[in-house]
């Protein structure tokens, strides 16, 4: 079964910022391949969104890819690729960025 992915405005937002970081001038094929890692990442949820384990928070999983963390959640999230619904990617984390405050608000907007 192949499901929607939608990026939250806040993940678009990380997309662009990581693109923009990473394809700076003189940063080289590793960091294109890193990019494009990530977007591969996103990408495979429509066929396996259940492959990655929730994280820290409940209801959100979390995939590690070349340093970031995409969260993101399943909706309905039943456990298993098969009957699990679309996916809702709400964030992308650089390496060392600060994640707990945007959590709070997440889970207050929900």
């Amino acid at each position: 079964m192949i499901r929607s992915v939608t990026i939250s405005p806040e993940a678009a937002a990380d997309l662009i910022a990581a693109r923009r970081w990473l394809l700076q001038p003189g940063a080289g094929q590793v960091a294109r391949r890193r990019l494009r890692n990530i977007r591969g990442s996103i990408r495979a949820l429509r066929q396996a969104p259940c492959l990655w384990a929730i994280g820290d928070h409940p209801d959100i999983r979390e995939i590690p890819v070349e340093g970031y963390r995409v969260l993101y959640m399943v909706e309905p999230d039943t456990g298993s690729n098969e009957t699990a619904g679309d996916v809702i990617v709400l964030r992308l984390f650089g390496p060392w960025q600060e994640r707990s405050g945007y959590i709070h608000r997440m889970s207050v907007r929900r």
